[in-house]
């Protein structure tokens, strides 16, 4: 029978944050390195993002049913609960990269348009990086700065639909290998978005304050404090990188 306390289900939900930003971040490399060992490493991944999901659905369920709504432990549960779905959804999404990584390697030649993804490959997995990391140390500031870069992935995203369809209209033969590239920056703008997601989550359960009634204010803010030099531009800040130390309460 499934138990356990919020302490332990914010152990588990670091521990599969740790592995979709592992997931995210192989399948990545996949698709620069033109790797196929990379991209069957995140179907593994994947699994144990699975089965993850489901330990932290029975744990929250158990929970839910032995505390009172007016208790901190029973809003942190659904915000856990929230979180969790975020991040299989994520992990889904760098599976359907690491296959686009594995089909564009069956093909001879690598579009440009792969190595102008520079840009949007390094903000999304920041903001992967960031939104748990947001989560681990409970740092509302570093998830407001999450949601305000969505904007720059947008960006990018638009940038590299108008360079594939640019290179669709000079060469149709590379339409299926451009179509790819063009699925997959889609899949890197969903991750970015869901990655807003977490940290939307992370900002009520830290603030108790909802997102789209207190961005636009809350980027009017940012903007006079990095003009004025108080603060830096958003994605200049960043948690710890691969291998780097997390928090020692996580």
């Amino acid at each position: 029978m499934p138990s356990g306390s919020t302490d332990d289900l914010r152990r588990t939900i670091v521990a599969m944050s740790e592995l979709v930003e592992q997931n995210v971040d192989t399948a990545i490399m996949a698709l620069i390195d033109r790797s196929d060992h990379l991209a069957n490493q995140v179907v593994t991944f994947e699994r144990a993002v699975n089965e993850v999901d489901l330990e932290i659905g029975e744990m929250a369920a158990y929970i839910l049913r032995h505390v009172k709504e007016s208790d901190d432990e029973f809003r942190f549960t659904v915000t856990a609960m929230r979180i969790s779905s975020l991040l299989e959804r994520i992990s889904n999404l760098s599976s359907n990269i690491a296959a686009a990584a594995l089909f564009l390697n069956t093909r001879r030649g690598i579009l440009s348009s792969v190595e102008d993804m520079g840009d949007m490959l390094e903000n999304t997995a920041g903001m992967v990086r960031d939104s748990v990391y947001s989560l681990i140390s409970s740092d509302s500031e570093m998830a407001w700065d999450v949601c305000l870069r969505d904007d720059v992935v947008d960006e990018c995203f638009n940038r590299i639909v108008a360079e594939v369809a640019e290179t669709i209209r000079k060469d149709p033969s590379v339409t299926d290998r451009a179509v790819r590239i063009a699925f997959a920056a889609s899949d890197l703008e969903h991750i970015a978005n869901h990655a807003c997601g977490i940290a939307q989550e992370v900002i009520f359960l830290l603030e108790g304050k909802i997102l789209r009634y207190h961005l636009a204010e809350h980027q009017r803010i940012r903007k006079e404090e990095i003009a004025s030099g108080k603060r830096p531009a958003p994605g200049s800040r960043s948690g710890p990188g691969r291998g780097q130390s997390r928090p020692a309460d996580a």
